[in-house]
């Protein structure tokens, strides 16, 4: 007997339900599941991206070994408490569901470690999503957040935290405590300013903090030597700090789009510099960044 495991029809699947371990039915225009769906015992990854779901199913809800479970470009409008049954989750996918809140029981997904949330209408997160001591990755840019919610805070274990296009106008000094942030994706919010802690975080590569309103960075940012990817532009800053010159692994940098009166000195230093990304008024230093930063690629906008 041949075994297939991977399947992307729900018939085919229903006929041979203890074989499926991956069942794809990604943008297949369907509109309900059959209850038979729980006879999938074995199944592993469900995906169920770009269909036509308003509600799903009790039994989808007993699939015990559901590991991964996509249900993005759904409108669902809500998720399922039941959805806190399925303990054994770890890759969870709810992006453009049209959900403005998520179930308390989110917090009995224990195994999480990713969690995609973004594109939807969510202005906080449930007390229970302190249980998520597991989860790394958290996107959840393009919600109504307006401010970086407190219970994230008590979730060390995150790595990768994408909250751009929210409404953020503010960020904690508490965010230190994410100490295995290496991403931050703070771009298209209301931020004035940024405290201090923010570069205590040593294990931080990449920020993104574009398109706000912050008009002064601290002298602090010298602390953060992991950097590798700093996005800055699009801001009201007038100068860059002189401890920037510290941050020597620097590869990506973009500071287009402030009113910057001259061009730090410091910045022919970054050797490492692999892009940078400068105002127009800029051009006449063109061929001294060249010279200076032969492997990198400098555009002016």
């Amino acid at each position: 007997m041949t075994y297939k495991h991977e399947y992307n029809s729900l018939d085919e699947a229903l006929k041979n339900p203890k074989d499926v371990i991956v069942l794809d039915l990604t943008g297949q225009n369907l509109a309900e599941l059959p209850e038979e769906i729980e006879s999938l015992v074995y199944l592993r990854e469900l995906n169920l991206d770009d269909n036509n779901f308003r509600e799903l199913p009790a039994s989808l809800w007993r699939l015990k070994s559901l590991r991964i479970l996509w249900l993005s470009g759904n409108p669902l409008g809500e998720i399922s408490e039941s959805i806190g049954d399925l303990i054994n989750l770890e890759e969870l996918i709810l992006e453009d569901t049209q959900i403005s809140e998520l179930p308390s029981s989110i917090g009995n997904l224990e195994n999480l470690t990713e969690l995609l949330i973004a594109k939807n209408k969510l202005r906080e997160l449930p007390a229970s999503f302190k249980n998520l001591r597991k989860l790394e990755w958290l996107s959840a840019f393009e919600n109504e957040f307006s401010e970086i919610p407190p219970v994230l805070l008590q979730l060390p274990s995150i790595d990768n935290l994408e909250l751009s296009n929210n409404k953020i106008s503010s960020v904690p000094a508490e965010i230190e405590n994410l100490s295995s942030l290496w991403m931050l994706n703070l771009g298209s919010n209301n931020l004035t300013e940024l405290p201090d802690e923010i570069w205590n975080i040593d294990s931080l590569e990449s920020i993104y903090i574009e398109n706000n309103s912050l008009s002064q960075l601290s002298d602090k940012i010298g602390d953060s030597k992991g950097l590798t990817q700093l996005m800055i532009n699009n801001n009201d800053l007038t100068e860059l700090p002189y401890s920037m010159q510290q941050l020597e692994n620097l590869e990506n940098l973009r500071i287009h789009e402030n009113p910057l009166s001259a061009l730090p000195e410091w910045i022919y230093g970054l050797k490492n510099l692999e892009s940078l990304e400068l105002n127009v008024s800029f051009k006449s230093n063109a061929d001294r960044l060249k010279s200076s930063l032969r492997s990198c690629d400098i555009q002016f906008k």
